[in-house]
């Protein structure tokens, strides 16, 4: 649930100042998802019993089951674009690892020309 920590330590390297935005930024993010998960499953729970939410698809499911079908579209599209959005920082977490990999000599140097357009 919670993600983006290792992009923001591959990060680092583009921050003006690593040593206090790096803290801050984890901190920030480990508050903000922790917030949002509490706030949602209060949300359920106090829209269905405990006992009675579905596991394997808990949000849609209990919006369904309240009669609210456009927001199972919206959580099933948010769901995917959180997807989408976890894959883009994977890739772009580990393109900065070869980079550096690349710098210190543990990987071929041809991985730390970054290319001038993307034609």
């Amino acid at each position: 649930a919670f993600i983006g920590y290792d992009v923001i330590a591959n990060a680092a390297e583009e921050c003006e100042n690593p040593s206090r935005d790096l803290p801050r930024a984890m901190i920030m993010a480990l508050m903000t998802c922790a917030v949002l998960y509490v706030c949602v499953c209060l949300v359920l729970c106090g829209m269905q019993t405990f006992s009675s939410i579905d596991t394997s698809a808990p949000v849609s499911t209990t919006f369904e089951l309240a009669g609210l079908p456009w927001v199972v579209s919206v959580v099933d599209v948010g769901s995917f674009a959180g997807m989408v959005t976890g894959l883009l920082a994977g890739i772009y977490g580990q393109s900065r690892i070869y980079f550096a990999m690349s710098r210190d000599g543990m990987a071929p140097s041809w991985l730390q020309e970054a290319p001038t357009c993307a034609c």
